[in-house]
C-alpha cells in the first residue's frame, strides 16, 4: 500500500499537497458499508485495515510536502504558478479513486489462494499406473480440484457462481427400461425375492435403521434390486428399488407415490421419506418418463449415506455397506 500511494504521488502530484477529505477514509466508506450490509465481515474489516493504513500514509506524504511549502508548480511553458486549494482537492479525489481500485486488486480471492497454494493432482506417463496413482485416495482429488478451479475462472471472467445450487430437477433425467414395469415387481421379482410387493412393514420394520443391505441382479440387462421399507407419515411399505447409482435423484413410481393407501406423493414435489431407516427426500417417478412405473434408488442416496456398493455378477448378488466403516470396504482402499 506504501509503494502504491509512493507511486501516486510520485507520479501524478508532483510538488501538490496530497489532500485528504475528512471522513471520507480515502473512499472506502461505501465498500465498507457495503459489505457490512452483506454480512461480509472479513471483507469490510480489510477494507479497513487498508483505509487506515492508506491515511497513515497519505498522512505521512502531507507532512513531507508541507516541509517543502515554498516549492512551486511548472507547467510545460515554464510559466509558474502556486496549485490552489480547489486544484489539490480535485488531484485528492482522483487519489482516492485510484486506491479504491487497488484495494480490489489486492484483497485476496480466498478460491485462487486456495486454488494455488493446494498441491496438484498426480500426472505421469500413460499408464494404467499413472491412471491408479491419480485417482489413489493418498493424492489430490482431480475431480474437486478442477471443480474449484473452474469455479475460481469463473469468477474471475465475472460470471456468477452458486456453489449450492445443485441443479437437480427431477424432470431433467429419463432411463429407458423397457425390462421392469409394474406387474413385473408384482409378480416376477416379488416370485424371486420371496416376499410381496408393496404389502405393510411393521413399525419396528420402519423404525429400523439398516447398515447393510441385500439384493440381487435381476435377468439378462443385469437390473441391481434392492427391496427396502419406505416410511412416510407413519406409513411404511416394502419397496423393491432398481438400484440406479447414474440417477441424480431417487424416485418411487407412480403407482407407489400417488395411491393414497400408500403414500400420496404429488409429482414434481419431494417428500421426505426414509429408506430403510435412512432419510431421503424422493419424488414421484415423471409421468412423461421411460421409467414412470419404477422405483429407482439413486446416486443422491448412496451419496448422502456413505454407501459403498457391492456387486457380485458371479453369484449375481448385490451388497450395499452404508458409512463406509466396513471390513470390505477398507480392505478395497487399501
Amino acid at each position: 500500500m506504501k509503494a502504491v500511494v509512493s507511486r501516486y504521488v510520485n507520479g501524478h502530484l508532483s510538488d501538490r499537497e496530497p489532500r485528504t477529505e475528512p471522513g471520507t477514509e480515502l473512499g472506502f466508506s461505501q465498500q465498507i458499508k457495503t459489505f457490512t450490509k452483506q454480512k461480509n465481515e472479513e471483507r469490510a474489516k480489510m477494507f479497513q485495515n487498508i483505509a487506515k493504513q492508506a491515511t497513515k500514509h497519505i498522512r505521512v506524504a502531507q507532512a513531507e510536502w508541507r516541509q517543502h511549502s515554498n516549492k512551486q508548480h511548472h507547467n510545460s511553458a515554464g510559466d509558474r504558478k502556486v496549485i490552489n486549494s480547489k486544484q489539490a482537492t480535485i488531484v485528492a479525489r482522483k487519489m482516492f479513486r485510484f486506491l479504491s481500485r487497488q484495494a480490489f486488486k489486492v484483497v485476496p480471492r480466498p478460491a485462487s489462494r486456495q486454488i494455488h497454494s493446494m498441491r496438484l493432482p498426480y500426472t505421469g506417463p500413460l499408464s494404467y499406473d499413472t491412471i491408479a496413482r491419480r485417482l489413489s485416495l493418498d493424492v489430490v482429488d482431480p475431480q474437486g480440484y478442477l471443480t474449484r478451479k473452474r469455479q475460481q475462472e469463473a469468477k474471475n471472467r465475472g460470471e456468477f457462481v452458486d456453489i449450492h445450487d445443485i441443479g437437480r430437477d427431477p424432470n431433467d433425467y429419463d432411463f429407458l427400461i423397457t425390462d421392469i414395469k409394474h406387474e413385473t415387481l408384482e409378480t416376477t421379482i416379488a416370485e424371486e425375492l420371496g416376499i410381496p410387493y408393496l404389502p405393510k412393514a411393521t413399525e419396528s420394520q420402519a423404525k429400523e435403521v439398516f447398515q447393510v443391505g441385500d439384493g440381487y441382479i435381476h435377468g439378462s440387462k443385469f437390473r441391481a434390486i434392492v427391496p427396502f421399507v419406505v416410511g412416510h407419515k407413519g406409513e411404511g411399505r416394502w419397496v423393491f428399488f432398481m438400484l440406479d447409482s447414474g440417477a441424480p435423484l431417487t424416485y418411487l413410481s407412480a403407482q407407489v407415490s400417488a395411491n393414497e393407501q400408500t403414500f400420496g406423493i404429488r409429482e414434481g414435489h419431494p417428500a421426505p421419506v426414509t429408506i430403510g431407516g435412512h432419510p431421503k427426500d424422493v419424488y414421484m417417478s415423471p409421468s412423461n418418463s421411460h421409467f414412470p412405473d419404477v422405483n429407482l434408488l439413486g446416486g443422491d442416496f448412496c451419496d448422502t449415506h456413505g454407501v459403498y456398493l457391492g456387486y457380485d455378477y458371479v453369484n449375481s448378488r448385490v451388497k450395499l455397506f452404508f458409512g463406509g466403516e466396513w471390513e470390505t470396504v477398507r480392505k478395497s482402499k487399501n
